[in-house]
């Protein structure tokens, strides 16, 4: 298939070093070069991200080792920029400060003072008694004189969990929570939702093709949800914006029906994306890697008047490389701007667009196994195969429009309306080996695809959060409503290639691009909508409760046929379904809380039964312990958890009723999971996580007793750690590296056995704002499946590779 001039022009090695070198020469320019930037004494790396300016006071206290004195009343309402760099810790205060009207003042003892402007200078600061109620870091709400902050830097470790309405101290959800925050994000070079998720506790991630994945969590699929809105079906299968236009990801695994209504008991995926902040920043990168991966991104956030209250953020991220494999090749670009309102000093209107375009080809879904009983065995080849055709190709295009408005109705309540549209169209054709392939001569048949695809969410999010005293203590409250949909229009069409005579898949004879018609059309409309509460009740000082649930109703209706669509078909309705929870945390000490859940699990299903409908939807229930801590001052934290889920009414074959289902199975998932973050010596960030799963079939007469989910490992471990040298010969160098480590799987053929997959990295800050590291990924060139073959697309892991990345920090 002969290529486009303009397709040319993008796949050359001149157009991608062009690219680079373009972004390159943009940072240049704008900050005045490598040499702009002096080194300034004193200078501490902060990594605060915009949001509540209580919260950012808190987290610069914790970087920069300072004393912070401040009436807690004088920050509500106030938000703060970000700050991400390395500046002297007055540089970063007052950015965090700039635009408000709030100034900093430094004591004889070394404390700094925050007061307003209009406010007298004080060369020593003696705080004055206030009875403004504070809320401390747990949630609890203490009458003090002023705040009174002095940590160390925490590296990886959040300190807030978006997931509800309100920024939530880790230890007080009695949940397993992770977080992959933008400092990890960079660290490790990650670029797709994919990699960040594979790389963070219990959650496993498997390439499908065409740049997208599937993924699993306590033996389930999870969730997902932008902003806090849920999005029915939205990760598995589906393209995902890249990473620049996050600033982190959050994830709740296990039963999250409190925060997504009907949905998986493997968890939900947060994706917060980025906000502006209220000061000039510019951040970027370009790198260069094996296999003529070249990416680079651009990040501009500044305020839009001078007043600040207009704020804005964009990006501009590319990608063009080729793969370890031969042939392939992809390349993608992303435009994201958002733009911040301030209608009042007490509302602001979040307005976002984002556009990503996508080109993969030519595309190879990979191998099957060779048919020698009794399971089949993996096909002798190099990991360079190349086993698709010459013009297989896809073209995924994405937009996402968001708004969101925020309203403060006193010091303690605010509300909170967000709507979220994202859609996407896909049109790819394709040929694969199509089956086992026969040990004599590497036969096997090919078979040729096509498939047109429009997918639209909708999501809308309305919810009221607040505080209230009961009984002389003070509680927290959330409720709201929600609604999503989603819309799927697919076409699809394919046939055998060569008259369904088998091919020799290791010297695949030319296939001409054919003309693919289509012969099947389907649609389906999912609506949910949605009313949640919880509370949140503070007994004692030491304990804290919290109760919950979301009642949910449910649509589901599908269209199919070709070339004229029949009627719609209707799954049965689910009204008001609950999904509650409960969970108490109990502080055993100022470093260590233990906590303990119970939540209900409800999952439509669509599988026909005798008779007419659909079955009725799944149920079952998790019950969860365990501890949270925070400890060195807060600059480490750790978890660890054990967990049973029971799954019940599963869908089964109906033995006298081929084709057709019964809800009768019951499934079992059980382990535990332990994870830490932190930064344990100034320098030094780390990040741990380790998972042992279970997963049992209960009931099925087709394989009682067999593993829930085989691609799912028994046990997993992941690992990454920078130190960075100060102060010495080594000054400005730093090292870091890390591993992951899974047991054995497999999809119902052959079985991987378990591997251990290290990286490495070495850089050089040459000055508080640019970064040079050299990563070193596989280091060893270990050979693995990242998709274990079946009789479909078995895909290898990345071979040793290597990215050289220049990063602008400030």
């Amino acid at each position: 298939m002969p290529v486009s001039p303009r397709r040319h022009l993008r796949s050359s090695p001149l157009f991608r070093r062009a690219m680079s070198l373009a972004i390159v020469a943009a940072l240049a320019v704008t900050t005045g070069g490598v040499s702009a930037a002096e080194s300034a004494p004193r200078a501490t790396e902060f990594h605060i991200p915009a949001g509540p300016m209580a919260q950012a006071l808190n987290r610069f206290a914790q970087q920069s080792d300072l004393t912070l004195l401040y009436d807690a009343s004088l920050t509500r309402y106030l938000q703060a920029p970000a700050v991400d760099g390395t500046y002297e810790p007055t540089q970063a205060l007052d950015r965090l400060l700039a635009g408000s009207s709030l100034v900093a003042r430094v004591g004889a003892d070394g404390s700094v003072r925050i007061e307003h402007d209009t406010a007298p200078a004080s060369t020593a600061p003696s705080p004055q008694k206030t009875t403004r109620p504070k809320m401390t870091s747990h949630g609890r709400v203490e009458n003090l004189d002023a705040v009174d902050v002095r940590a160390t830097s925490v590296g990886y470790a959040a300190q807030q969990i978006n997931f509800g309405k309100l920024p939530t101290d880790p230890r007080e959800i009695p949940s397993s929570v992770s977080v992959v925050t933008r400092q990890r994000m960079d660290d490790q070079n990650m670029i797709t939702v994919a990699e960040a998720l594979n790389r963070s506790t219990g959650i496993t991630a498997v390439p499908y093709g065409m740049g997208t994945s599937y993924f699993q969590a306590r033996g389930y699929q999870p969730d997902v949800q932008f902003d806090g809105i849920p999005a029915n079906n939205g990760l598995q299968y589906q393209s995902q914006f890249d990473l620049n236009m996050y600033d982190a990801i959050e994830i709740f695994r296990g039963p999250a029906g409190i925060l997504q209504g009907q949905g998986s008991p493997g968890g939900v995926v947060n994706l917060l994306r980025k906000r502006p902040g209220d000061t000039y920043s510019l951040l970027g990168a370009v790198s260069a890697g094996s296999w003529n991966n070249f990416q680079g991104n651009i990040d501009i956030s500044d305020r839009l008047n001078a007043s600040g209250t207009i704020r804005s953020r964009a990006v501009v991220s590319a990608q063009d490389t080729d793969y370890f494999y031969d042939k392939a090749h992809s390349e993608h670009q992303l435009f994201y701007g958002i733009v911040d309102f301030d209608l009042t000093p007490d509302t602001t209107l979040t307005l976002s667009g984002a556009w990503q375009r996508e080109d993969h080809g030519p595309l190879d879904w990979g191998q099957s196994v060779l048919a020698i009983p009794p399971h089949g065995k993996v096909l002798e080849a190099p990991r360079s195969q190349f086993y698709g055709t010459d013009w297989s190709a896809d073209q995924p295009h994405m937009s996402d429009l968001y708004a969101e408005l925020r309203h403060a109705f006193s010091d303690t309540w605010q509300a909170k309306v967000a709507v979220d549209r994202r859609s996407s169209t896909d049109h790819t054709t394709y040929g694969y080996i199509d089956g086992l392939i026969s040990p004599f001569e590497n036969l096997a048949g090919y078979w040729l695809q096509r498939q047109q695809t429009k997918l639209a969410w909708t999501g809308v999010d309305a919810s009221v959060s607040g505080q209230f005293d009961l009984f002389g203590r003070t509680h927290e409250t959330t409720f709201g409503i929600d609604y999503a949909q989603k819309r799927n229009d697919g076409y699809s069409g394919g046939f055998a290639a060569n008259n369904h005579i088998p091919v020799d898949v290791l010297n695949l004879p030319d296939i001409p691009a054919p003309e693919i018609p289509f012969d099947s059309h389907s649609k389906t409309l999912t609506k949910q909508y949605g009313v949640y509460g919880e509370v949140r009740l503070h007994p004692t000082d030491e304990l804290s409760v919290l109760v919950g649930s979301h009642f949910t109703w449910y649509r589901n209706r599908t269209q199919s046929g070709y070339p004229y669509l029949a009627g719609w078909n209707n799954d049965p309705d689910v009204n008001h379904k609950a999904a509650p929870y409960v969970g108490l945390v109990y502080d055993i000490n100022k470093n260590l809380s233990a906590y303990a859940s119970y939540t209900d699990i409800f999952v439509p299903q669509n599988n026909p039964r005798y008779g007419g409908g659909t079955l009725k939807p799944r149920t079952g229930k998790q019950y969860e312990l365990g501890l949270k801590g925070a400890f060195l001052d807060g600059m480490f934290t750790g978890s660890l958890a054990a967990f049973r889920i029971r799954d019940e009414n599963r869908a089964i074959d109906d033995l006298a009723h081929p084709n057709y289902f019964l809800s009768a199975g019951r499934a079992q998932s059980q382990g535990w999971e332990a994870e830490i973050n932190g930064r344990p010596l100034p320098g030094w960030d780390v990040y741990a996580g380790y998972t042992y799963l279970l997963t049992r079939v209960l009931s099925d007469p087709t394989g009682p007793g067999s593993i829930l989910d085989t691609e799912e490992p028994k046990k997993t471990f992941k690992l990454w750690t920078t130190y960075r040298f100060t102060g010495n010969a080594l000054d400005g160098f730093r090292i870091g590296g890390g591993a992951r480590s899974v047991s054995s799987t497999s999809r119902g053929t052959v079985t991987q056995k378990g591997y251990t997959v290290f990286d490495a990295q070495v850089g050089y800050q040459f000055n508080p704002s640019w970064l040079l590291t050299l990563t070193v990924n596989n280091v060893f060139d270990k050979s693995y499946f990242a998709r274990v073959p079946a009789q479909y697309y078995g895909i290898y892991g990345d071979p040793r590779s290597t990215i050289l990345t220049l990063r602008k920090t400030l």
